[in-house]
Protein backbone atom coordinates (compact mmCIF):
# COMPACT_ATOMS: atom_id res chain seq x y z
CA UNK A 1 0.00 0.00 0.00
CA UNK A 2 3.14 2.37 0.34
CA UNK A 3 4.40 1.88 -2.79
CA UNK A 4 0.93 2.51 -4.32
CA UNK A 5 0.31 5.76 -2.41
CA UNK A 6 3.22 7.05 -3.32
CA UNK A 7 2.95 6.70 -6.93
CA UNK A 8 -0.77 8.27 -6.64
CA UNK A 9 1.41 11.09 -5.29
CA UNK A 10 3.46 11.37 -7.81
CA UNK A 11 0.80 11.25 -10.59
CA UNK A 12 -1.90 13.28 -9.25
CA UNK A 13 -2.21 16.96 -9.42
CA UNK A 14 -3.68 18.95 -7.10
CA UNK A 15 -7.24 18.20 -7.61
CA UNK A 16 -6.49 14.75 -8.98
CA UNK A 17 -8.75 11.67 -8.25
CA UNK A 18 -7.53 7.92 -7.91
CA UNK A 19 -10.59 5.54 -8.28
CA UNK A 20 -10.03 2.42 -6.82
CA UNK A 21 -12.22 -0.74 -7.06
CA UNK A 22 -11.62 -3.96 -5.07
CA UNK A 23 -13.43 -7.03 -3.97
CA UNK A 24 -15.49 -5.54 -0.66
CA UNK A 25 -15.13 -7.32 2.75
CA UNK A 26 -18.24 -7.52 4.36
CA UNK A 27 -19.73 -8.47 1.02
CA UNK A 28 -17.00 -10.97 0.64
CA UNK A 29 -18.66 -12.27 3.83
CA UNK A 30 -22.24 -12.01 3.43
CA UNK A 31 -21.87 -13.66 0.05
CA UNK A 32 -19.90 -16.29 1.36
CA UNK A 33 -17.20 -15.19 -1.10
CA UNK A 34 -14.43 -17.94 0.26
CA UNK A 35 -13.27 -18.84 -3.44
CA UNK A 36 -12.00 -15.68 -3.80
CA UNK A 37 -9.41 -15.99 -1.25
CA UNK A 38 -5.87 -17.69 -2.71
CA UNK A 39 -2.52 -16.82 -3.36
CA UNK A 40 -3.13 -13.89 -5.88
CA UNK A 41 -5.40 -12.12 -4.06
CA UNK A 42 -4.17 -10.66 -0.15
CA UNK A 43 -5.87 -8.30 0.73
CA UNK A 44 -9.68 -7.99 1.60
CA UNK A 45 -10.13 -4.48 2.12
CA UNK A 46 -13.10 -2.32 3.02
CA UNK A 47 -13.97 1.63 3.42
CA UNK A 48 -12.46 1.43 7.35
CA UNK A 49 -9.08 0.24 5.95
CA UNK A 50 -8.78 2.60 2.91
CA UNK A 51 -9.75 5.18 4.72
CA UNK A 52 -7.07 4.64 7.57
CA UNK A 53 -4.38 3.64 4.53
CA UNK A 54 -5.36 7.15 2.90
CA UNK A 55 -5.01 9.36 5.75
CA UNK A 56 -1.40 7.70 6.24
CA UNK A 57 -0.35 9.11 3.19
CA UNK A 58 -2.00 12.63 2.90
CA UNK A 59 -5.28 11.33 1.22
CA UNK A 60 -8.88 10.83 1.92
CA UNK A 61 -11.85 8.59 0.42
CA UNK A 62 -14.28 11.75 -0.32
CA UNK A 63 -16.82 8.91 -2.01
CA UNK A 64 -17.92 5.35 -2.66
CA UNK A 65 -19.81 3.31 -4.44
CA UNK A 66 -21.01 -0.64 -4.76
CA UNK A 67 -20.62 -2.34 -7.10
CA UNK A 68 -21.46 -6.39 -8.11
CA UNK A 69 -18.55 -7.13 -9.42
CA UNK A 70 -16.51 -10.56 -7.87
CA UNK A 71 -19.41 -11.17 -5.76
CA UNK A 72 -19.58 -7.50 -4.43
CA UNK A 73 -16.94 -4.78 -4.84
CA UNK A 74 -16.49 -1.25 -3.45
CA UNK A 75 -15.45 1.51 -5.43
CA UNK A 76 -12.92 4.17 -3.89
CA UNK A 77 -12.78 7.73 -4.78
CA UNK A 78 -9.58 9.22 -3.05
CA UNK A 79 -8.44 12.90 -3.13
CA UNK A 80 -5.64 14.53 -1.57
CA UNK A 81 -6.25 15.85 2.08
CA UNK A 82 -6.33 19.38 0.94
CA UNK A 83 -8.73 18.77 -1.58
CA UNK A 84 -11.81 20.73 -2.58
CA UNK A 85 -14.01 18.20 -2.75
CA UNK A 86 -17.10 17.22 -0.16
CA UNK A 87 -17.11 14.57 1.38
CA UNK A 88 -20.50 12.26 0.13
CA UNK A 89 -23.03 10.98 2.53
CA UNK A 90 -22.65 7.23 1.42
CA UNK A 91 -18.98 7.67 3.55
CA UNK A 92 -20.54 8.27 6.86
CA UNK A 93 -23.04 5.75 5.93
CA UNK A 94 -20.84 2.78 5.12
CA UNK A 95 -18.40 4.20 8.04
CA UNK A 96 -20.60 3.36 10.59
CA UNK A 97 -22.76 0.40 8.66
CA UNK A 98 -19.02 -1.50 9.31
CA UNK A 99 -19.00 -0.03 12.93
CA UNK A 100 -21.56 -2.32 14.00
CA UNK A 101 -19.68 -5.63 12.39
CA UNK A 102 -16.43 -4.24 13.64
CA UNK A 103 -16.15 -7.67 15.60
CA UNK A 104 -14.67 -9.61 13.04
CA UNK A 105 -13.81 -12.83 15.36
CA UNK A 106 -17.45 -13.20 14.84
CA UNK A 107 -18.29 -12.23 11.73
CA UNK A 108 -15.38 -15.03 10.33
CA UNK A 109 -16.81 -17.10 13.02
CA UNK A 110 -20.28 -16.81 11.24
CA UNK A 111 -18.25 -16.80 7.81
CA UNK A 112 -16.92 -20.46 8.93
CA UNK A 113 -19.95 -21.79 10.22
CA UNK A 114 -22.67 -20.85 6.60
CA UNK A 115 -19.41 -22.25 4.38
CA UNK A 116 -19.32 -25.39 6.28
CA UNK A 117 -23.25 -25.61 6.31
CA UNK A 118 -23.35 -24.95 2.67
CA UNK A 119 -21.16 -27.56 1.84
CA UNK A 120 -22.11 -30.17 4.00
CA UNK A 121 -25.39 -29.61 2.07
CA UNK A 122 -24.16 -29.62 -1.20
CA UNK A 123 -21.95 -32.90 -0.39
CA UNK A 124 -25.16 -34.87 0.84
CA UNK A 125 -26.98 -33.92 -2.09
CA UNK A 126 -24.57 -35.27 -4.15
CA UNK A 127 -24.25 -38.39 -2.52
CA UNK A 128 -28.23 -38.76 -3.26
CA UNK A 129 -27.87 -38.73 -7.17
CA UNK A 130 -25.62 -42.42 -7.17
CA UNK A 131 -23.48 -41.10 -10.42
CA UNK A 132 -21.41 -44.13 -10.43
CA UNK A 133 -24.41 -45.80 -11.94
CA UNK A 134 -25.51 -42.90 -14.18
CA UNK A 135 -24.07 -39.89 -15.68
CA UNK A 136 -21.07 -37.90 -15.13
CA UNK A 137 -20.67 -34.65 -12.51
CA UNK A 138 -19.39 -32.01 -14.65
CA UNK A 139 -18.30 -29.04 -13.35
CA UNK A 140 -18.76 -25.39 -15.47
CA UNK A 141 -15.61 -22.97 -14.67
CA UNK A 142 -11.99 -23.44 -14.48
CA UNK A 143 -10.84 -20.52 -13.20
CA UNK A 144 -8.78 -20.13 -9.86
CA UNK A 145 -11.97 -19.82 -7.61
CA UNK A 146 -12.83 -23.14 -9.00
CA UNK A 147 -9.93 -24.25 -8.16
CA UNK A 148 -9.98 -22.90 -4.56
CA UNK A 149 -13.73 -24.34 -4.42
CA UNK A 150 -12.87 -28.05 -6.08
CA UNK A 151 -9.77 -28.31 -3.60
CA UNK A 152 -12.08 -26.68 0.01
CA UNK A 153 -14.96 -28.65 -0.62
CA UNK A 154 -13.12 -31.91 -1.95
CA UNK A 155 -15.27 -32.28 -5.56
CA UNK A 156 -12.14 -32.99 -7.07
CA UNK A 157 -12.45 -36.78 -6.90
CA UNK A 158 -16.43 -36.95 -7.63
CA UNK A 159 -16.29 -34.12 -11.02
CA UNK A 160 -14.66 -35.98 -14.19
CA UNK A 161 -14.82 -33.27 -16.53
CA UNK A 162 -14.77 -29.28 -16.80
CA UNK A 163 -16.24 -27.02 -19.14
CA UNK A 164 -15.30 -23.49 -19.99
CA UNK A 165 -16.16 -20.90 -22.81
CA UNK A 166 -12.08 -19.31 -22.64
CA UNK A 167 -10.68 -21.04 -25.43
CA UNK A 168 -7.28 -20.64 -23.46
CA UNK A 169 -8.33 -23.43 -20.51
CA UNK A 170 -10.36 -25.42 -22.35
CA UNK A 171 -7.56 -28.54 -23.50
CA UNK A 172 -5.77 -28.17 -20.45
CA UNK A 173 -5.50 -29.65 -17.12
CA UNK A 174 -7.38 -28.73 -13.56
CA UNK A 175 -4.36 -28.16 -10.76
CA UNK A 176 -4.31 -31.02 -8.59
CA UNK A 177 -6.78 -33.22 -10.02
CA UNK A 178 -5.59 -33.44 -13.44
CA UNK A 179 -9.07 -32.72 -13.85
CA UNK A 180 -9.64 -32.64 -17.90
CA UNK A 181 -10.92 -28.80 -19.71
CA UNK A 182 -13.09 -29.17 -22.65
CA UNK A 183 -15.45 -26.88 -24.34
CA UNK A 184 -19.68 -27.12 -23.73
CA UNK A 185 -19.38 -28.26 -27.41
CA UNK A 186 -16.72 -30.96 -26.57
CA UNK A 187 -17.83 -32.24 -23.70
CA UNK A 188 -21.36 -33.11 -25.62
CA UNK A 189 -23.35 -33.18 -22.66
CA UNK A 190 -26.54 -35.86 -22.26
CA UNK A 191 -29.48 -35.88 -19.85
CA UNK A 192 -27.91 -38.32 -17.29
CA UNK A 193 -25.06 -35.80 -16.76
CA UNK A 194 -25.00 -33.19 -13.14
CA UNK A 195 -24.08 -29.90 -14.04
CA UNK A 196 -22.41 -27.85 -10.72
CA UNK A 197 -21.68 -24.53 -11.48
CA UNK A 198 -18.11 -23.93 -9.90
CA UNK A 199 -18.01 -20.45 -11.44
CA UNK A 200 -21.28 -19.70 -9.47
CA UNK A 201 -20.51 -15.54 -9.63
CA UNK A 202 -21.67 -16.19 -13.48
CA UNK A 203 -24.63 -17.92 -12.53
CA UNK A 204 -27.50 -16.10 -14.84
CA UNK A 205 -24.68 -16.47 -17.93
CA UNK A 206 -23.96 -19.57 -17.09
CA UNK A 207 -27.77 -21.15 -17.21
CA UNK A 208 -28.51 -19.20 -20.35
CA UNK A 209 -25.73 -20.69 -21.82
CA UNK A 210 -27.50 -24.31 -20.89
CA UNK A 211 -30.73 -24.04 -22.34
CA UNK A 212 -30.13 -26.89 -24.39
CA UNK A 213 -28.77 -29.07 -21.32
CA UNK A 214 -31.40 -31.57 -20.08
CA UNK A 215 -30.15 -32.59 -17.35
CA UNK A 216 -29.47 -31.37 -13.80
CA UNK A 217 -27.75 -28.36 -12.90
CA UNK A 218 -26.65 -27.43 -9.00
CA UNK A 219 -25.41 -23.71 -8.08
CA UNK A 220 -23.92 -24.77 -4.69
CA UNK A 221 -23.47 -20.62 -3.59
CA UNK A 222 -24.27 -18.75 -1.38
CA UNK A 223 -26.76 -20.90 -1.05
CA UNK A 224 -27.57 -24.66 -2.31
CA UNK A 225 -29.70 -24.18 -6.04
CA UNK A 226 -31.23 -27.42 -8.62
CA UNK A 227 -32.42 -26.66 -11.41
CA UNK A 228 -33.96 -28.91 -13.55
CA UNK A 229 -35.39 -28.34 -16.91
CA UNK A 230 -37.87 -30.85 -16.52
Amino acid sequence: MDEIFSAFDKVLDKEGIVAVESSYLFDMLDNLVFDFIYHEHLSYLCLSSMAKSCRHHGFRVFDVERVNTKGGSMRYLICRQASYRLQSERVAMTLEFENVRADLLKEFTFFEFRINKVMEDTQRFLETLNLDSKGRLVGFGASATSTTLLHAWNLGGIITLLVDDNPLKQNTYSPGYQIPVRSVDEADLQSADVVIILAWRFKEQILERLLDFKGLIICPLPRLEIFSRK
